[in-house]
């Protein structure tokens, strides 16, 4: 299935079961700060493609940096022992995320998502969503 926030890329072919064309967002990020991070717990980190790493960084500086940054889709903890320092951000495409159904098995990612897919109603936002009905 797809992560909140996306639907897959051709329904025709997830309907036969055929999931190689993978997801999109259902909203692109428009980037103006008020994204926010989706917790994806348990599961085995996306594909190394297009990364950035960062050792020295904790959790939350992680997610300020990725916040502030347009090209940052996903962050974690690049420790996988679950001690809390280092950052791993993500640009691009995710590649091969598993959730495992043992949530201890392995770390969490953070995926920006907009207001929108996060249920978050800015003031900005409502005005104009209102003013065109």
């Amino acid at each position: 299935m797809c992560l909140q926030g996306f639907t897959p890329r051709s329904q025709e072919e997830w309907e036969v079961f055929n999931t190689t064309s993978g997801c999109m967002r259902r909203t692109l990020l428009v980037c103006h700060g008020v994204e926010g991070f989706s917790q994806l717990q348990g599961v085995k980190l996306p594909d190394m493609l297009e990364f950035s790493l960062n050792k020295s960084m904790n959790l939350e500086e992680c997610r300020v940096k990725c916040l502030m940054n347009c090209s940052c889709t996903t962050y974690a903890n690049s420790d996988i022992s679950g001690v809390a320092s280092g950052c791993i951000m993500w640009f691009g495409y995710l590649v091969d995320i598993t959730e495992f159904i043992d949530e201890d098995s392995e770390q969490d990612i953070y995926i920006k998502l907009p207001p929108s897919e996060l249920g978050v109603c800015y003031t900005v936002t409502c005005i104009i969503v209102l003013a065109a009905w």
